[in-house]
């Protein structure tokens, strides 16, 4: 497996990740992609596929009521 990320250079811009399986024994990559807010779901990824998906930071300003 390859993981890949991308992120812009401010700390808030959007992110980029993308999942490869390039597993040498060829086997079925099963992967399971949520957060606290969102569940994308199980994926299952065959021998030189790729998932990707992109998310934002959330703005979190501790000082702000």
């Amino acid at each position: 497996m390859i993981l890949f990320a991308s992120a812009g250079w401010l700390p808030f811009s959007a992110k980029h990740v993308i999942i490869f399986n390039k597993l040498v024994t060829r086997a079925t990559l099963v992967l399971h992609c949520r957060n606290k807010g969102e569940d994308k779901g199980v994926f299952s990824l065959g021998p030189g596929d790729s998932f990707d998906f992109r998310f934002r930071q959330p703005y979190c300003f501790p000082w702000a009521s």
